[in-house]
């Protein structure tokens, strides 16, 4: 925290259970999305005490990392909570392995899951997503906008 404190770069607060060696072994949650929340508010606070301001701050709840399918799943259903902190969100679902286990899709298969889950969370309010396939999701973005702001008919009536 002291180094942070003291050149105040971007940083973000990932939600991990565990160890990168054992994080997948046995994950468990009362709540998770409010265990999740209840991270960050700590994590937020500590650092915020320690000197890094919170505009440098985003906030990733760290899907796949120490959780099961239904962790994942429950932390997507659950993404707007977090907003409520009033920090960017950032997400990485890019052809996770949960993708392979809710439809058993091979790694090479999960882009179209991806590309739904990326436009499903940006709907939802999260700004940051972390990809593989950059320009895929550029355009999945871009129609996900186009499809949430109000764009207007230029005052002409739409026939359906």
């Amino acid at each position: 925290k002291d180094v942070l404190a003291q050149f105040k770069p971007g940083y973000v607060l990932m939600h991990t259970q565990g160890a990168p060696k054992t994080m997948q072994k046995n994950p468990c949650y009362d709540d998770v999305v409010g265990e999740v929340m209840a991270f960050f508010e700590r994590g937020l606070n500590d650092l915020v005490k320690a000197g890094l301001p919170e505009d440098r701050l985003v906030l990733d709840p760290g899907i796949g990392f120490g959780k099961l399918l239904a962790h994942n799943l429950a932390l997507l259903n659950g993404m707007e909570r977090f907003l409520a902190l009033g920090l960017p969100l950032m997400i990485g679902l890019s052809n996770k392995s949960l993708w392979g286990q809710l439809m058993e899709l091979q790694p090479d298969q999960r882009h179209n899951a991806t590309q739904a889950a990326t436009a499903l969370m940006a709907a939802k309010g999260v700004g940051i997503h972390r990809v593989h396939e950059v320009e895929s999701t550029r355009q999945t973005l871009h129609v996900a906008q186009a499809c949430l702001v109000p764009q207007g008919n230029g005052g002409k009536e739409v026939n359906g």
